[in-house]
């Protein structure tokens, strides 16, 4: 193995370039710094604590979205997937949510929420709670009908979601939350 590949070479040549640049001021400094502007501004961020501060911050709303939609999701996906009448009641406004560019959500939310955490939870949250309902449904569409009938005829009083539907559509659940993470 090579100590310098050409992807670090690439890279060092890149940096230094754009220090070059930085410095000479071939582009605006108030928009564009120089690499180790960026560094010492890094390095000030994480001595105060405020990268941390930030980070909490951040992983705080990450939870509160994701644990929503995980909320919402995962019911709203059995309903849809077991009761056609929901799903054709649903079904637009999740494909609408679903097929729109969700940087069209930004100005709205912002005008109904305000710019703060109220907004980034909720955009965090309508971006990952499609996902999940979406994956839930076709879940609990993916079960074998006669594995949940059968059950129920020989014992009515069977609590069907939590002993059939959610088992059988739970790697769809598992693969709808992990999709909704990587939203974020």
């Amino acid at each position: 193995m090579m100590p310098f590949s050409l992807e670090r070479l690439g890279s060092l040549a890149l940096l230094q370039v754009w220090e070059a640049a930085a410095r000479l001021e071939l582009a605006n400094p108030v928009l564009i710094s120089s690499p180790t502007s960026v560094a010492l501004a890094l390095k000030i961020w994480t001595l105060s604590g405020g990268l941390l501060r930030d980070l909490g911050t951040s992983l705080w709303e990450l939870a509160v979205a994701f644990g929503a939609s995980a909320v919402i999701g995962i019911p709203l996906g059995v309903v849809m997937g077991w009761n056609k009448p929901t799903e054709y009641a649903l079904d637009p406004f999740i494909w609408l949510l679903y097929s729109t560019p969700l940087v069209a959500f930004w100005p709205l939310f912002i005008i109904w929420l305000g710019i703060g955490t109220k907004t980034i939870i909720a955009l965090a949250f309508l971006f990952s709670v499609v996902q999940v309902v979406i994956n839930t449904m076709a879940g609990v569409r993916g079960i074998d009908p006669v594995l949940v009938v059968v059950p129920f005829v020989q014992r009515p009083s069977v609590d069907l979601s939590s002993k059939f539907i959610l088992p059988g559509a739970l790697l769809m659940i598992i693969a709808g939350l992990r999709l909704a993470v990587a939203e974020h």
